[in-house]
């Protein structure tokens, strides 16, 4: 795996093989190590290691500037992926003058001159631009020669362009706009329009291999190889005599801003949640109703309802990979979610994501895990309703390549007639409703039957007393716990008492104890998944302190801004 850290300080395109060769040897000798190749967005990078204290990235680039993976588009794409401070070109280049080159010598960017844009008439003018490179690169090669032994390096003008010169008489017709050139390439012009719009520091190193005179073919392996590995040393000899580490404090910065290695690396270290973590299956504690998070022993005890819905289910994937549970708040849909892991747990691995615990970068690394997983697993995913957009991203890619089955849960406030694209997808998907009211008294007839041993009569008058809570099974729990057998009956005032002690006296997590009129306020909104701003919350008097150790127990989520 690479190394430690998140990002590339230094970027470095090759072309051909022979150059790609030459810098993967060097740096090879220099770190004790072979290169690490890294797939990001689908395209590779090659780690080539840490060079004092900067790390530096490999990435390879098609023929050209302009066209499909030619220089341009690999080095924006590089720059996205890696956040490099720098990027350098490094290969192998044209000379110009046989009289005062020689090849394998070395030829460094000052500047360079994109000579495809002409207006070509009568005579010929050239109109393409003379960028200049890094003046702090071309400081840090400068000074890198005075203590350089290798081949001799050349400073100045570069010729840049689409064309592979082979012709003396063209390439003479190039110097007469250019006299001070000292040779010429092809990748350049992408390499400065790339760095140029993303404000990164730039510079070209390519040594000389022929002459553009017609004669490339002459010794061209033996030539190549000289030249390629003379500019990979060059390179490497300049990396290591001054850091190309970023220094963020001098920038403003307090740390590195986020690249799409450091989420790579986070999404291959990270571990999907089994059904058996969820549901605390190794913990031991005695089985109950209607526990805030349900444990694997109240599946195991009786103490959770074995639903209809749940077999459907089961039977459905047979036919479909992907079942979508729809419910109203309270339905008991995510009971049955859990019910269904628990019950399939025996079979294989089963995963389960409970969206409502985690903001949308996490959510989005766990979607991209599921996609890279290539296991025959279940997927449960939790309240998709909550990250919409993540979930019209991710069932998008699952359609096309995604492995094993996955069992959906929304409310159904999902609002698919504003998200055509979503709809196409989910529009052939087996839809199955969840209601409260299909179970709840199958619900009361197991809770009083199972606590107070109460005969079917009995029951059913019961049953009858608590119609206005059979809507909403988390309201149908607050009064089937506040029921006193000895009134036969069940009170709102009962209600409300028990649901505040309940919230009065209920611990928090790490010793850290949640007072009632936060809890109780903040478990109403979670209740419902409203979006609170956080000064509606202080302007009740909730202290800032108090509202953050709640995101750190994770009693309350913080939501990204769109």
């Amino acid at each position: 795996m690479p190394g430690a850290g998140s990002k590339a300080d230094v970027l470095i395109i090759t072309v051909k093989k022979v150059e790609s060769l030459a810098v993967m040897d060097a740096f090879r000798q220099e770190t004790g190590r072979d290169p690490y190749p890294t797939i990001i967005d689908d395209r590779i990078y090659h780690d080539l290691g840490e060079v004092n204290g900067a790390r530096i990235f490999l990435a390879l680039s098609e023929m050209g500037a302009g066209g499909l993976g030619a220089s341009q588009q690999v080095i924006q794409k590089g720059i996205s992926a890696l956040c490099p401070s720098a990027v350098i070109a490094v290969g192998i280049a044209f000379g110009v003058d046989e009289q005062k080159q020689a090849i394998g010598e070395i030829l460094v960017s000052q500047q360079l001159w994109l000579y495809d844009l002409q207006r070509v008439g009568k005579e010929i003018i050239p109109r393409g631009d003379k960028p200049h490179a890094s003046t702090k690169l071309i400081d840090r090669f400068k000074n890198a020669d005075l203590h350089w032994s290798g081949a001799k390096v050349h400073f100045g003008l570069i010729l840049t362009g689409d064309k592979l010169v082979d012709d003396i008489d063209y390439r003479d017709q190039l110097r007469k706009f250019e006299p001070e050139a000292i040779g010429g390439e092809m990748e350049g012009a992408g390499l400065y329009v790339a760095c140029q719009d993303a404000h990164v520091d730039w510079i070209l190193v390519k040594a000389i291999c022929d002459w553009a005179d017609g004669n490339k073919t002459q010794d061209k392996d033996i030539r190549q190889q000289l030249a390629a590995h003379n500019a990979a040393q060059f390179v490497l000899h300049t990396l290591k005599l001054t850091s190309f580490k970023c220094d963020f404090l001098k920038s403003g910065l307090s740390e590195p801003p986020s690249s799409k290695l450091e989420i790579e690396m986070d999404i291959n270290k990270l571990e999907l949640p089994r059904i058996q973590d969820v549901l605390y299956k190794d913990e031991v504690f005695d089985g109950k109703f209607f526990r805030a998070e349900p444990a694997w022993v109240d599946f195991e005890q009786g103490y959770i309802l074995n639903r209809d819905e749940i077999d459907n289910i089961i039977d459905n994937l047979r036919s479909n990979k992907i079942q979508l549970l729809i419910g109203e708040s309270g339905s008991g849909k995510s009971i049955i979610l859990k019910a269904i892991g628990f019950k399939l747990s025996q079979y294989g691995p089963i995963y389960y994501i409970d969206s409502k615990k985690y903001d949308a970068a996490e959510v989005s690394k766990y979607l991209k895990k599921i996609l890279r997983q290539n296991e025959k697993a279940i997927f449960i995913l939790d309240d998709i309703h909550i990250y919409q957009k993540e979930y019209e991203n991710f069932l998008i890619n699952y359609k096309k390549s995604g492995n094993g089955c996955l069992i959906l849960g929304s409310r159904d406030t999902f609002l698919f007639e504003r998200h055509i694209k979503y709809m196409s997808i989910l529009d052939n998907l087996k839809k199955i409703p969840i209601l409260a009211s299909n179970v709840a008294n199958k619900l009361i007839e197991l809770y009083l039957n199972k606590t107070y041993n109460l005969d079917s009569s009995k029951i059913a008058f019961i049953s009858g007393r608590l119609s206005d809570y059979k809507v909403d099974l988390w309201f149908l729990s607050w009064a089937l716990l506040a029921y006193k057998p000895e009134y036969r009956q069940v009170s709102k005032i009962d209600i409300y008492n028990k649901v505040a002690d309940f919230v009065t006296n209920i611990p928090g997590k790490n010793g850290v104890i949640d007072s009632s009129n936060i809890f109780f306020i903040l478990s109403i909104f979670s209740r419902f998944e409203i979006p609170v701003e956080k000064r509606f919350l202080t302007g009740l008097g909730i202290e800032l302190d108090k509202i953050e150790e709640l995101i750190v127990l994770r009693e309350i989520c913080r939501k990204q801004k769109e």
